[in-house]
């Protein structure tokens, strides 16, 4: 391991226990430092999926979506983010906050292709919003 991953790390880890906290804004901010020790192209890393994953994450929590939604575009560019179900899942609550609810249906849809009901846990109000596919599928 590289020594900006064992930064990486413990700047990650300071930002998860900020998010228990519920302080958003510091953990952007924590998340954002790890994202800036990622050597360029930082889409070529997986630690930029996870950083930029995480602030995302803080943006939905501070209801910045559209700041979430940009953050959200450019993980799909980052190993694994486009597959990740967490990743799907919050762009389609995105998109559903920003009023597009074609986009927030794919979002959600592919969310539960990829990781099942469980990635829907504690957000079964958006689990509703596809359940004409999910009784689809259960049929199929």
């Amino acid at each position: 391991m590289e020594s900006w991953q064992y930064q990486f790390r413990n700047l990650m880890t300071d930002g998860e226990l900020c998010f228990d906290g519920e302080d958003y804004e510091a953990e952007r901010l924590l998340f954002q430092d790890a994202s800036k020790l990622i050597p360029d192209p930082k889409r070529d890393h997986e630690e930029a999926t996870q950083a930029i994953g995480a602030i995302a994450d803080c943006f939905y929590k501070l209801r910045e979506c559209a700041k979430a939604q940009a953050a959200l575009n450019d993980i799909l560019l980052c190993p694994g983010g486009a597959s990740n179900p967490f990743i799907r899942l919050r762009r389609g609550q995105v998109f559903h906050q920003l009023g597009d609810p074609e986009k927030a249906r794919t979002g959600l849809t592919t969310a539960f292709l990829n990781g099942g009901s469980e990635v829907f846990d504690g957000e079964t109000e958006y689990l509703e919003l596809i359940s004409d596919v999910v009784s689809q599928l259960g049929r199929e």
